[in-house]
């Protein structure tokens, strides 16, 4: 029973030190501004997954917004509701 429980308790402890890789994949994709409705919409590419910020009132730094997204920090939804062009990738030689 006590080895079970040290192994346990081993697992919680390195499992706390696990580090994610999300904050070096967030690309931003593209931005849109619709000056009808004060909204911009951000789109980022996580890990290969669409998603999409939108700031009402346009009231966050471009810099800022990037940050956020890095850190977690940002409610992001999945895919996009704006569609924008993505950059298409240069040719390896």
């Amino acid at each position: 029973m006590k080895p079970s429980i040290l192994i346990l308790a081993v697992t919680i402890v390195l499992s706390a030190f696990v580090r994610t890789e999300i904050q070096e994949e967030v690309e931003l994709i593209c931005t849109k501004k619709h000056s009808t409705s004060n909204t911009c919409h951000y789109n980022f590419k996580i890990g290969g997954i669409n998603y999409r910020y939108m700031d009402v009132g346009c009231k966050g730094k471009k810099d800022d917004i990037i940050k956020k997204a890095k850190e977690g920090k940002l409610g992001l939804a999945k895919e996009w509701k704006i569609p924008c062009p993505e950059p298409k990738e240069k040719p390896s030689n």
